[in-house]
């Protein structure tokens, strides 16, 4: 059955090394910048022609999913710190998020916080 689960995330990391591993799969960003995505359920509509540099994206599905970020402070960071929001696509319009990190470091120091947020199928 084709699905519409699908999410945005939107990163904003300047001065911060960051690695996000969401259900187990490395999402790719590119640290020390801000950077926006669309995450995909396996059952996306749009999964069979996305390019393959964008497969892992991927990775989330319909009830909980598990986010691992892995972050580290540079010198030249931004003193926002860093923020990490996913929106659900039904959200899109209500500006709610399923899952928010803000966190702030030191530079040099670095940390690691794994989190479980919840989706839900448009479709049921």
């Amino acid at each position: 059955m084709i699905s519409d689960l699908m999410a945005a995330i939107t990163i904003l990391a300047k001065g911060y090394e960051v690695n996000i591993v969401i259900n187990g799969i490395d999402i790719g960003v590119t640290s020390g910048k801000s950077e926006s995505f669309k995450l995909f359920g396996q059952t996306h509509s749009m999964v069979p022609v996305l390019p393959e540099d964008m497969k892992n994206l991927v990775c989330i599905k319909k009830g909980q999913n598990t986010i691992t970020v892995k972050f580290k402070c540079l010198y030249n960071a931004s003193k926002d710190g860093l923020t990490i929001e996913i929106k659900a696509k039904e959200q899109f319009l209500k500006d709610e998020f399923v899952f928010i990190l803000k966190e702030s470091l030191d530079p040099g120091s670095e940390n690691t916080i794994q989190r479980v947020f919840t989706l839900n199928d448009c479709n049921n």
